[in-house]
């Protein structure tokens, strides 16, 4: 089995290293007593309730790819597992043809733009900001060899 996460999943801890594990929340709470909390409330106290529900994770994205791989670990059982976590997914770079998107939203729309000559330069306000991205066409042939990989491994 394989699943898509994010390279930010962890983008909640404190500076320093963060080692490529799945991690506990803060307080512990279970992830699906977390998600039958969530379930509990009507949309709009979801709304309202955002910011606490979410605790030190930067957004709503981030949070729910953590419950998922925390999910993960304690459902998996002897089903073989990998976690796959890419930054940024862009556009294609060969596959099927070069700068292939399926949408606009994110960073699609950027890429778009430049492809298109309308963007030649993005403004960034640090210096030394660094934009992470892979190619769409990365991203699933490393899954496909990675679930071949895993199954066909002792």
């Amino acid at each position: 089995m394989a699943h898509i996460s994010t390279a930010y999943v962890n983008s909640n801890r404190p500076g320093g290293i963060i080692n490529e594990e799945i991690y506990e929340p803060e307080g512990g709470q279970d992830s699906e007593t977390t998600v039958n909390n969530i379930l509990s409330l009507n949309p709009q106290q979801v709304i309202d309730k955002e910011k606490e529900l979410i605790g030190t994770y930067p957004n709503t994205y981030t949070f729910t790819k953590s419950l998922a791989e925390r999910t993960l670990k304690k459902r998996h059982g002897q089903l073989r597992l990998i976690i796959m976590r890419p930054s940024i997914v862009l556009s294609s770079y060969i596959e099927p043809v070069l700068g292939w998107t399926e949408t606009l939203s994110a960073g699609g729309g950027v890429v778009y733009a430049v492809m298109l000559g309308m963007t030649q330069y993005l403004y960034m306000n640090k210096a030394d900001l660094k934009f992470c991205i892979v190619p769409v066409d990365f991203v699933s042939n490393l899954m496909l060899c990675s679930v071949v990989h895993t199954a066909t491994s002792p």
